[in-house]
């Protein structure tokens, strides 16, 4: 038998360092108990295995969402060692994950976050180390949260005005061009992309989501989010502007990037102060993007494709025009207008049209006053041809007469020289 090659990844590594020169995996191993275990360590490198396979950078694991969800459940049955987990029969696997979530429904946790994240990253550890759960709580549709807030522009523009810049900055990307956290904080700073002009108007051009490796083929920046962004930070050409360089810690000095979770905090807060209670992610402000473009009326595999969902059965016409920047444009600018949240476009086509009509009234009168003139020298054209007819008639018949007259002043001077 051919022996497999195992790959062990260096957690240590994947993480890499802080600032005092110790791994973030100490870090992890310090706050989390659970992590003594060997089994769980294992379980980790495989999900990091499984998530570089799609070509995302294993450094972007969000290993936290996992290892804190396995830690709270080892503590809810004050389990030191997790891999005595592994060993218990299938009953028992399965009446525990029951009891624990039906425990945190009583709670009044977040049902959403109970049936389908707490869920699957227990059962994952479970099935990754080769002793899989078959109990399961039915898991609620994508995007239906337990009292959910449906975000509106006027509490979206609410929100804005009590953020600071860098956190105002985040949102009013996240709202008007329909990015997923991650995507901000990280894809968007990759030093992947470069900022360009077309028409008056900035863009990305082949933007790659995380969660899905979804190419959009253009990300266009309403201006209202283009003159953010130049205020922020203090760059009047965006095409100069070095993206990495985007949502800096405010120490000074600082490297760190801003923290989704720190700002999903303060979205909270902020939410708190405005007197409204409900469930709010930062994934709220997408969907509120994707609403508003539904209502604009571009079509749906447009805005699909904008959204960074793969498009179905397309054909080789339409994704020939998600690629014509011309056409894309025009496509897009038919949303805009619904996606601003401080501004708003001002039609003017009545002004257009009323300006375009006076124009068109001078030009016809322009055209009556030439008319007229021409039907003027028409007429004296004519009279004059009339005159020059008679007097040429007259000429006529004054040349024979004079013909006449030559004659008969000849025969005289003829008789009056025979006189003589």
């Amino acid at each position: 038998m051919i022996e497999i090659k195992k790959f062990d990844i260096n957690l240590d590594e994947v993480f890499g360092n802080l600032k005092n020169g110790k791994s973030k995996w100490c870090k992890y191993q310090e706050k989390y108990s659970v992590l003594q275990d060997n089994e769980v360590n294992k379980w980790i490198q495989d999900c990091i295995q499984q998530f570089a396979s799609k070509g995302k950078d294993p450094s972007k694991f969000g290993i936290t969402g996992y290892i804190n969800e396995l830690q709270k459940y080892c503590n809810f049955f004050e389990v030191k060692k997790p891999k005595e987990l592994l060993m218990e029969s299938l009953d028992d696997r399965n009446s525990r994950l029951r009891e624990y979530l039906t425990e945190l429904l009583k709670q009044g946790k977040n049902e959403a976050s109970v049936k389908n994240a707490t869920q699957s990253k227990v059962k994952s550890f479970y099935s990754h180390r080769g002793s899989p759960i078959t109990f399961q709580l039915e898991c609620l549709d994508s995007g239906i949260n337990s009292n959910e807030i449906i975000l509106i522009t006027n509490t979206i523009r609410l929100m804005e005005e009590r953020l600071s810049p860098q956190y105002k900055l985040i949102m009013k990307i996240q709202s008007q061009l329909g990015l997923r956290i991650s995507d901000v904080l990280d894809e968007l700073t990759s030093s992947k992309y470069k900022i360009e002009e077309y028409n008056g108007y900035y863009f990305i051009r082949n933007f790659m989501t995380q969660k899905e490796k979804i190419k959009i083929n253009y990300i266009f920046f309403p201006k209202e989010l283009s003159i953010l962004l130049q205020s922020v930070m203090n760059c009047k050409d965006l095409t100069k502007l070095d993206l990495k360089t985007l949502f800096k810690s405010r120490y000074e000095n600082s490297d760190n990037r801003i923290d989704g979770s720190n700002y999903l905090k303060r979205i909270k807060e902020i939410l708190e102060d405005l007197g409204l209670k409900g469930n709010l992610k930062t994934h709220s402000f997408r969907k509120w993007f994707s609403s508003q473009g539904r209502k604009s009326g571009v079509n749906i595999e447009f805005s699909e494709h904008l959204m960074g969902h793969k498009g179905q059965n397309l054909s080789s016409s339409y994704n020939n025009n998600l690629k014509d920047i011309e056409w894309y444009f025009t496509q897009w600018k038919i949303s805009e207008k619904n996606i601003l949240i401080n501004s708003e476009i001002v039609d003017q086509t009545d002004k257009e049209v009323l300006e375009l009509k006076e124009e068109n009234t001078k030009l016809k009168r322009r055209l009556d006053q030439t008319i007229e003139k021409n039907v003027t020298l028409e007429e004296k054209f004519n009279n004059l041809e009339n005159q020059f007819s008679e007097i040429k008639s007259i000429v006529s018949k004054l040349i024979p007469m004079e013909k006449e007259e030559f004659k008969d002043l000849k025969k005289l001077k003829q008789l009056k020289n025979n006189s003589d």
